[in-house]
C-alpha cells in the first residue's frame, strides 16, 4: 500500500492524465490540477490532450519516484504497451511513454502537476525557487519582516581586474537573460553566513569559485533606510529575504486597482531615486570566507 504522500500525488497526476480524454469538457478540472505558475503555458491543454492521446495502451506506473535532492517534487509515469492491467503494480519491464511531474505546492498545500511529458528537475520549477507567481500577477508570498537585530548576507563576486572593487546587486533584476522572470526585490540570505553556504543557495550545486564573496548588513540599518527586508523562504532555500523598497511609498505610486507589489514603474522610480542610501554604503563588510 503506498504512503499517504504517494496517494496524494498518485492521484492528482492520474486526474490529470484522465481528464485529458476530454480537455474541452473538463477544462476548469485541468486548470484545477496544474500549478498557477504554469497555468498560461498549457493554453487549452489541447496540445498535450492530442500527445497523450498518441500513448497506445497507455497504463501508469504504481509509485511516484521522488526526486533524488527533495520528496517535494515527484515523477509519475505514463506506460506504453499495457493491454490489461491499467495500474502496473508490477515491476515488469515497460516502456515509459511520458512523465507527469509533480509538486508539492508550498501555497497551494497540495501536490499540482507542473508538467507532462519530460520531467522537470526541482530547481527549474518556479514555486521551488519560491516564484509562486507571475511577476505582473498577484503576488502571494508570506511576508514576515526580518527581526531588527538579525544579521543578513548577500552573494557576490570580487572583480577580478585588480581593482579590489566587487559586484554586488545594488537594485533588482527588472531584465534578465532569456526573458526570466523580473524581480521586484534584491535577494540575500537571514543569519551571517558563510561563502560556502551562500554560493550552495544560490547556485545549488555549483562549487565555490576563487572570486566568490559575501557582504553583511544588519536589518536594522535597512530599515533606518527605508527598505523593507522580508522572509520569504522557499523549500530549496529556507534562509531567503527579499529587500524590498519603501512601500509607502510603492503604494502611493502605484495606480489604483493595481498590485503595488507587481507594478514594476512604481518600484523603479523608488530603486532609482537619486537621494536612495545604497546597500553599499550599509554593508558592515565584506568577506572571503
Amino acid at each position: 500500500m503506498l504512503e499517504a504522500w504517494q496517494n496524494e500525488q498518485w492521484s492528482a497526476a492520474a486526474s490529470f492524465c484522465g481528464a485529458l480524454a476530454a480537455p474541452e469538457a473538463n477544462l476548469e478540472i485541468l486548470q484545477s490540477l496544474v500549478t498557477p505558475e504554469s497555468l498560461e503555458r498549457w493554453g487549452d491543454f489541447r496540445a498535450v490532450a492530442a500527445r497523450y492521446a498518441t500513448i497506445e495502451d497507455p497504463a501508469y506506473g504504481s509509485v511516484v519516484n521522488p526526486a533524488f535532492d527533495t520528496e517535494d517534487v515527484g515523477y509519475f509515469k505514463v506506460l506504453r504497451g499495457v493491454s490489461q492491467n491499467y495500474q502496473v503494480v508490477d515491476e515488469q519491464p515497460m516502456l515509459v511513454a511520458a512523465v507527469v511531474t509533480v509538486v508539492r505546492h508550498p501555497f497551494e498545500k497540495r501536490w499540482m502537476v507542473e508538467a507532462f511529458g519530460e520531467m522537470v528537475r526541482p530547481e527549474s520549477i518556479p514555486c521551488m525557487r519560491g516564484d509562486t507567481a507571475r511577476w505582473d500577477g498577484q503576488q502571494r508570498r508570506r511576508f514576515d519582516v526580518v527581526p531588527m537585530d538579525a544579521w543578513l548576507t548577500q552573494h557576490g563576486t570580487k572583480r577580478m581586474d585588480g581593482s579590489g572593487t566587487y559586484n554586488f546587486p545594488e537594485t533588482p533584476r527588472w531584465n534578465r537573460e532569456g526573458g526570466g522572470k523580473i524581480e521586484l526585490d534584491v535577494s540575500m540570505l537571514e543569519g551571517r553566513v558563510s561563502v560556502a553556504e551562500a554560493v550552495q543557495a544560490r547556485r545549488r550545486m555549483s562549487p565555490v569559485r576563487p572570486k566568490d564573496r559575501v557582504r553583511y548588513f544588519l536589518a536594522h540599518d535597512l530599515y533606518d533606510a527605508s527598505y523593507l527586508p522580508c522572509r520569504t523562504p522557499n523549500s530549496l532555500n529556507l534562509k531567503h529575504v527579499s529587500v524590498y523598497g519603501n512601500m509607502t511609498k510603492i503604494a502611493q505610486w502605484t495606480p489604483p486597482g493595481q498590485d503595488q507589489l507587481s507594478n514594476v514603474q512604481a518600484h523603479r522610480r523608488w530603486w532609482d531615486q537619486p537621494d536612495r542610501v545604497t546597500l553599499e554604503s550599509l554593508r558592515t563588510e565584506v568577506s572571503d570566507e
